[in-house]
Formats: C-alpha cells, sequence, structure tokens
C-alpha cells in the first residue's frame, strides 16, 4: 500500500510538471512578437506592385446561399482538379452538401485535394461521418495542418486560417468563409455575414490562380501537413453511399448550381490582382501580411476597414495612429458587442475601446441579426484587398492568413456601397466620445448573463492577450 501511494506521488509530480510545461510552451514561444526582417521589408516594395493582369474576371459574393451555390456550380464544373482548403470542414447541412458534391467529382475523374486546420479538422474528423467517407474514396486525398501533438505543445497555438476553392486552373474562391451552416446556404438564426471573392481566369493560365496553387503546394508538402484516412473503408460504404443520394437530392433543391456557367456575363475584370500572404510554418510569423496592408493603406486618403474585432499590441497600435494622421480619414466597421459573436474578441474590445479610438481611427459598431465575418481593406476608390484577415493580432503574427489585392474601382464602388450600407446599420463613434447611431442602426441590448460572461472574460483574457 505504501508503494502504491508512493507511486501516485510520483505520477502526480509528473502530471502538473508536464502541465506546467505544456502551458509554458503554449504561451511562451508566441508572447515575443516578430517584427518583419529587413529582407522582406526590401522586397515588400516589389510584392505590393500590381501584377500585371492575366484576364482575370472577379465578382463578390456577400450572401451565404449564394456563396454554397457557387461553390457547388464550380466544384460540379470541375474537369482535372479541386483544392479546398478551410479552417472549419464540419458535416452539418451545407458542409455535408459539399462533400457530396466533392465526392460525386471524385467519382468521375477529378483529383479533391482537402486541407483543414488541425485542430478544428481533427474534431470534424471524430464528429463527422461523410467526411471520413470522402476521404475513403479513390481520387480524394484529405490533409490536416498541424494536428493536435501533446509532445509539440510550442506549436498549438499556430493555426491554418486559410478559406478557398480552386477549380482546375480557372476558377476559384476566396474569402472569409468557412465550410459550415454558419457561412454558407440558407441563413439561419445564429449564421454569419462573409464575403468571398471570386476569380475566374478564361485562359486558364498564370495569374492569380497560379499563385495561389503554388502557395497551397507547399503548405501541402509541409511535414505537419499530415494525411488522414479510415482505417476501415467499409465502414465508410453506407456513409459514401448516404453523399450519393444527398447529391442527387442537391440537384432538385438547387437547380441553378448545375447549370452551365456564363461567367463573361457574372464576372467583371480588374486592372490587377495579387495574392498576399503570411509565412506558413507553424511558429510565431513575421507580419509580412500586415506590412503589406499597412503599406498599401499609407498611400491613400481614404481608408475604410470591415473587420469582426480589433485587438492591436502596441506596434499595430502605432500602425493605426500613423494611418489616421492629418490629412486620411480612416474608418472601421467591427461588431457591437452586444451582437459579436467571439467573446474573447469583444471582451477586449471593452478594455481597448478607448486606446483604439486615441489613434484617431473612427468606428462603426454594428448591430446587426448576423454576427459580421466579413474581412476587407478599402484603399481610396481603387484598391480592395480581401480575404481572412482579422485585424487582430492572432492574423498578424501567429495564423496562415490569405489576401487578394484587387485594383478595380468597380469592385471597389460594389464593397464602398456595402459599407456604407453596414455603417447605417452602425454606431458611429469618435474619439471624443461621440456616439452617433446610423439611420438605419436598431439597437440591441445585451443580456444579463452576456454581462456577466464579459466582466469575467475582460480579467482572464489579459494574460493571453497575445493569442487573440
Amino acid at each position: 500500500m505504501k508503494v502504491w501511494k508512493n507511486i501516485q506521488g510520483i505520477l502526480k509530480v509528473l502530471l502538473i510538471a508536464y502541465l506546467v510545461i505544456f502551458a509554458a510552451e503554449v504561451l511562451l514561444p508566441s508572447l515575443e512578437h516578430k517584427k518583419v526582417s529587413e529582407e522582406f521589408a526590401a522586397a515588400a516594395g516589389q510584392l505590393k506592385e500590381p501584377a500585371a493582369a492575366a484576364g482575370e474576371r472577379v465578382l463578390n459574393i456577400e450572401e451565404n446561399e449564394d456563396a454554397l451555390l457557387w461553390r457547388l456550380r464550380l466544384i460540379e464544373n470541375a474537369k482535372e482538379e479541386i483544392v479546398l482548403s478551410s479552417f472549419d470542414f464540419d458535416s452539418d447541412q451545407s458542409g455535408t452538401d459539399i462533400q457530396a458534391a466533392l465526392q460525386a467529382a471524385a467519382r468521375r475523374g477529378v483529383k479533391v485535394r482537402i486541407l483543414v486546420d488541425g485542430i478544428n479538422g481533427t474534431l470534424s474528423w471524430y464528429t463527422g461521418a461523410p467526411l471520413r467517407a470522402l476521404s475513403a474514396q479513390p481520387n480524394v486525398e484529405l490533409k490536416l495542418y498541424n494536428p493536435i501533438d501533446l509532445l509539440r505543445p510550442d506549436r498549438l497555438c499556430y493555426r491554418l486560417h486559410d478559406k478557398y476553392l480552386m477549380v482546375d486552373d480557372t476558377a476559384l474562391i476566396l474569402g472569409g468563409r468557412n465550410t459550415n451552416d454558419l457561412f454558407l446556404g440558407q441563413t439561419t438564426e445564429k449564421s454569419n455575414h462573409d464575403r468571398d471573392i471570386l476569380v475566374w481566369n478564361p485562359d486558364g493560365h498564370g495569374g492569380v490562380q497560379q499563385e495561389l496553387k503554388a502557395y497551397f503546394q507547399k503548405v501541402w508538402e509541409l511535414p505537419v501537413s499530415r494525411v488522414r484516412q479510415p482505417r476501415l473503408k467499409n465502414s465508410t460504404e453506407k456513409q459514401a453511399q448516404l453523399l450519393e443520394k444527398r447529391y442527387e437530392t442537391l440537384k432538385g433543391k438547387y437547380p441553378e448550381a448545375f447549370q452551365p456557367m456564363e461567367l463573361e456575363k457574372e464576372t467583371f475584370p480588374v486592372n490587377s490582382i495579387s495574392l498576399w500572404t503570411n509565412p506558413i510554418q507553424p511558429k510565431s510569423k513575421e507580419p509580412q501580411l500586415w506590412h503589406l496592408l499597412q503599406s498599401r493603406m499609407m498611400e491613400g486618403s481614404s481608408v475604410r476597414i470591415q473587420t469582426p474585432y480589433i485587438v492591436c499590441d502596441s506596434r499595430m497600435y502605432e500602425a493605426l495612429d500613423e494611418l489616421a494622421a492629418p490629412g486620411r480619414r480612416v474608418e472601421i466597421i467591427t461588431n457591437a458587442v452586444e451582437n459579436g459573436a467571439n467573446p474573447f474578441g469583444c471582451s477586449d474590445y471593452l478594455n481597448s475601446k478607448k486606446k483604439i479610438l486615441g489613434t484617431g481611427v473612427e468606428i462603426y459598431e454594428q448591430h446587426s441579426d448576423q454576427s459580421a465575418h466579413t474581412k476587407t481593406f478599402l484603399v481610396d476608390d481603387r484598391w480592395s484587398m480581401v480575404g481572412s484577415f482579422n485585424l487582430d493580432m492572432r492574423s498578424t503574427y501567429l495564423n496562415s492568413e490569405l489576401m487578394l489585392a484587387i485594383d478595380s474601382p468597380q469592385l471597389n464602388a460594389r464593397l464602398q456601397k456595402a459599407f456604407d450600407e453596414g455603417a447605417r446599420s452602425s454606431v458611429h463613434v469618435l474619439a471624443d466620445g461621440t456616439e452617433t447611431p446610423g439611420e438605419e442602426c436598431e439597437l440591441r441590448t445585451m443580456a444579463i448573463a452576456k454581462k456577466l460572461l464579459y466582466t469575467v472574460m475582460r480579467l482572464l483574457t489579459l494574460p493571453v492577450r497575445h493569442l487573440l
């Protein structure tokens, strides 16, 4: 008995030691945020230069149902290869619709490659039988980026935040939408509002599609991108049959997704389009994408940003302060805490609101039935940067992120109009404390339980703020 008690004591000490080391490995490596290297800063001017147009045409996709339809349309028209990269890929209604369409494409000979964030992908894998069935199909490969490794807690914070779909060499969709019901399909009570950009290259070569394909291949080949396949393929046969039946029902539910596409009529030309990215290794990152965005914004006299939340460190505050210098107006639409979907972002906003406004930017706190998840940077009437990058430290220093930098007055005008619509449903907040509800703003009230939650989280998030 005494020996057993001694063993238990040793095991407790070892467990406590492991947990302490685990927590330190998670928190400490990302505590000191990196700066952009001199080499990248020197090359950034060239990266920021408009790429020569390769004949691309674009379309902004605003509604969730349209976002699902366009994905189904592209998958249905694929002839050789489909690439899907997503932060989330759930087996809910819209996620299973996409899985059914991908299985049908694979069965007609299209090569399908799927890349999902390791943490979310692991959860989706074990809870989503349809996803496992899809990964067992011939012509389908599924990888998880940086899945949980209890022996490497230092990599736990670094996530794949990319969201895009590529088809052959002709079309892609890139933006902020994950592959689940929150962002795709018919609007539900808890759905989020977001934005995608469809890019079509009628020539089928060169341009931003090749940039994205090269980027995907680099991430796909990383040692931390690991293949997942069911151990017993016969256990997936029933689910595969269900996906086949679901595909047939999609034809009746979304007939427009199975009609020939007329992309020449549905899109419009751009002057240029480039892909901007963060480093892809699962470690603390140079803020390369933020550097490019900041440089582009400094060139304009009007900057408008849509972001779900605002979580800045001292260098990001300094950048906002520099941006909001006399002669340049900087406006930011973000979620009002009353309807924000991210409690971490909302609680930090309550802590940091005065400091954000102190930089001189103007804030629009949006009150809406849907929480906004849109990530867009508009500079004057020409430049539009759209993708996965949030105005927070996680997107700046920790995650993989993608933005399309598009030179197009026509697209910019459409997105400026959407910004104005969002502003009208928001409370306009100035640095002096003035708050003015927009003409279409219907103020939401915060439930008592939510107030209590934020009160607690405003304290709890302080030690881990660098991870938000």
